[in-house]
């Protein structure tokens, strides 16, 4: 699989996660190969104004990496705080972009049946799903519109918690009291996210962490990966990747 790049892309890289700016430019690149360097100069871009931002970036006790790319050169690489280019940072919920990357890459190859296929088809042999649960569909988790209740982003919201200590970190999801119908509302819900992890662990055959390495980390020239395990076995496909800082780039 051949991967290429968007040439301008910003990487701001904190102790809670990340934030990606990029701007079209029609130049591509190899993304597996290690990437060239240049001058802010050379790549057109302001040096007194990037100058800023690193300090700027070095004023913030959390922020951790500053890495700026454009037309395929690597213009700014500056690790804050303790951190540095080999370091694993955790990245949290951008671990669900990639399982959806992921399930993006199973429905174009023809591993998962369609986007409006109900989960049940991938659950229903193993997980106890009610007649509404088995109406929730593979957009549904994800679009977090699954239904439940689910509080994991008011003030004081402790869904998050209660789901990472649980027995059975699908079956929890599903019993959850139910307040929409499947597809009616947002509601984000990091459970329902791994529970999309694990609809397409099943969909694909293997584990998230071997689908993610052959199908896009491989590809993508990124070898340097954590997931964070779970005490029933496989990993938490809502947050926990750890990631470098070079390779965040590269996603």
């Amino acid at each position: 699989m051949t991967l290429t790049r968007a040439v301008t892309l910003l990487v701001l890289l904190t102790g809670g996660g990340f934030a990606c700016h990029d701007v079209s430019d029609p130049g591509l690149a190899d993304l597996a190969a290690p990437w060239p360097t240049a001058t802010a100069a050379a790549a057109g871009l302001d040096s007194v104004l990037l100058a800023r931002a690193v300090a700027d970036a070095g004023a913030i006790p959390r922020f951790r990496a500053l890495l700026v790319a454009r037309h395929g050169r690597l213009v700014v690489e500056q690790y804050l705080h303790g951190s540095g280019p080999e370091t694993l940072n955790d990245v949290r919920s951008v671990t669900k972009s990639v399982v959806s990357t992921l399930v993006g890459i199973a429905l174009d190859r023809g591993q998962l049946a369609g986007l409006d296929t109900p989960i049940a088809r991938y659950l229903g042999d193993t997980f106890r799903l009610d007649a509404a649960d088995s109406l929730v569909t593979i957009r549904d988790l994800l679009t977090m519109s699954g239904g439940w209740y689910w509080p994991e982003n008011s003030g004081a919201g402790t869904a998050y918690n209660d789901w990472i200590g649980s027995a059975d970190h699908v079956q929890y999801v599903l019993d959850q009291p139910r307040v929409d119908a499947p597809g009616a509302r947002f509601e984000y819900n990091s459970g329902a996210a791994h529970v999309l992890s694990v609809v397409l662990q099943r969909a694909v055959g293997t584990t998230l962490p071997r689908y993610a390495d052959d199908m896009l980390f491989a590809p993508l020239g990124v070898s340097q990966v954590a997931w964070e395990p779970l005490p029933e076995g496989g990993v938490n496909g809502a947050a926990g990747l750890k990631l470098r800082a070079v390779d965040m780039l590269r996603l």
